[in-house]
């Protein structure tokens, strides 16, 4: 049984990707006014993750060793905002990983239907990401932002996915 108290030993016992900020098994919304830079904050988490680089934004260190990699859901399809990230990071293209297949590269952008939240689910095990970008949050589902049974629709599997997955997922909302 999956009670509240479950939930939270669950999470205080998870570990922190950066304390305080991105705990690991557990989805996090990262928001802000639309326009601000919440994707390319993403990317310099990233290169910090991928680098090894000693303190993350906030100054406190960083214990992740080299080589975190990012499964990032292109919901808004900023395909080619991502694809300029590996020369204006200076991370390589192997550091971002897409939620999408070789046959179909701009798909997996949708997390609404089971069979895409399954191919999600999966490919994070895969891949094995220190970070797992939904990016848009709401960019990947069809569901109404204002109303509360649409964002439970949309917010409630991806918090099941986080915890068995054992990885930092950051959403960004709109």
């Amino acid at each position: 049984e999956d009670t509240d108290a479950h939930r939270t030993r669950r999470e205080a016992n998870a570990g922190w990707v950066i304390p305080g900020w991105a705990p690991v098994g557990v989805l996090t919304a990262l928001a802000s006014e639309p326009g601000c830079g919440k994707t390319r904050l993403c990317a310099d988490l990233l290169k910090i993750a991928w680098f090894g680089l000693p303190t993350w934004p906030d100054g406190q260190p960083n214990t992740l060793p080299p080589g975190g990699r990012a499964l990032w859901v292109a919901a808004d399809n900023q395909h080619p905002e991502l694809g300029s990230f590996p020369s204006e990071f200076g991370f390589p293209p192997e550091a971002i990983v897409l939620n999408a297949t070789r046959r179909e590269p701009f798909g997996g952008t949708m997390l609404d239907a089971l069979e895409d939240l399954h191919d999600f689910e999966k490919r994070i095990r895969r891949v094995k990401p220190v970070f797992v970008f939904v990016d848009t949050s709401l960019g990947a589902t069809d569901r109404s932002s204002s109303k509360p049974q649409d964002a439970k629709a949309v917010f409630k599997p991806l918090q099941a996915i986080a915890p068995r997955a054992h990885t930092a997922n950051p959403c960004v909302p709109p």
